[in-house]
């Protein structure tokens, strides 16, 4: 398992040296609002 995250984690890095990713609804950025992490301790934010 760790070493599947650590795999995911890497190549989620990767993506955001690319694009930082932005969604909105009327103008205002709803990542937050409707995001939900998989991951215990907010393994994919981290």
């Amino acid at each position: 398992m760790m070493e599947t995250q650590n795999a995911f984690l890497m190549f989620a890095n990767s993506l955001k040296l690319i694009r930082r990713a932005e969604i909105e609804h009327e103008g205002e950025n709803i990542i937050d609002e409707i995001y939900t992490d998989l991951l215990p301790n907010e393994g994919i934010l981290q």
